[in-house]
């Protein structure tokens, strides 16, 4: 496992093979984050193209994604989170 997936708290495991419920299987582009520090800091990207989607047959539900039973998290900005524990539908406008 590379420094960089260590840094940020992933694992990087062979495909099929995640513990997430749904997970996207990519191929490396390239590196743009810069400094190490800067990385550190979120400041760096890591580009890939995404080659596969994998997602558990526990998660889905009439054909459709049950979103809470995944109850994912979601990146608010600084250092605040939330879970997903409510979800609504909302109709396009005529």
């Amino acid at each position: 496992m590379s420094t960089r997936w260590r840094l940020v708290g992933l694992a990087s495991l062979p495909s099929l093979r995640a513990a997430s419920p749904v997970h996207l299987e990519c191929r490396y582009r390239r590196d743009d984050s810069g400094p190490g520090e800067h990385f550190r800091r979120g400041g760096g990207h890591v580009l890939g193209s995404v080659i596969g989607i994998h997602i558990r047959d526990d998660v889905i539900v009439n054909g459709l994604v049950d979103v809470m039973k995944m109850k994912p998290i979601a990146r608010l900005g600084y250092f605040n989170y939330a879970v997903v524990d409510n979800v609504f539908s909302i109709d396009f406008p005529d």
